[in-house]
């Protein structure tokens, strides 16, 4: 064999690692577009089994009232008189609820305004209002003040 010399040891060795870097420099650079490809096909076959489930599900829908048909049995209608029952209660439920809650933000507006402080957190648990809801050890402060009279406050407040 003229011109062809068979590579010794340390060149077999060098080719070897330059032939290994090179490989997994080719890898590196590959494995993106392989992994976009896998993603791709996947999410493909998945609109693929869905858009095929529901064209099966239409198939089998049209085959049944085709069936019926052929045996002379008429088609089911929605059920208007149950919608409409249900429609009906639930504009009552909500009339009741509107009604209540009206009362209830009456009342509450009506205890707030009257002459007597309530304990709030005492009327939720359901206990005796009698109890004020100021100290006991202190007065209530006077808020009443004449028509026209200045708050004492405001004086200070304005310098």
């Amino acid at each position: 064999m003229i011109g062809f010399r068979r590579p010794r040891g340390r060149q077999v060795r060098r080719r070897a690692r330059a032939a290994a870097g090179s490989w997994e420099a080719l890898v590196a650079a590959v494995m993106p577009a392989v992994e976009a490809a896998r993603h791709r096909v996947d999410e493909g076959a998945r609109e693929a089994a869905e858009r095929t489930g529901q064209v099966r599900a239409r198939a089998a829908e049209r085959t049944r009232h085709a069936v019926d048909a052929l045996r002379g049995k008429p088609r089911r209608r929605p059920p208007w008189q149950w919608l409409a029952v249900a429609v009906a209660a639930g504009a009552v439920i909500g009339a009741a609820g509107a009604v209540a809650a009206r009362r209830a933000v009456n009342d509450a507006i009506q205890r707030r305004h009257s002459e007597e402080p309530v304990d709030a957190i005492a009327d939720v648990a359901g206990e005796s209002a009698a109890t004020p809801a100021h100290d006991a050890d202190r007065p209530a402060p006077d808020t009443a003040r004449e028509p026209g009279q200045a708050d004492p406050g405001e004086d200070a407040r304005q310098t």
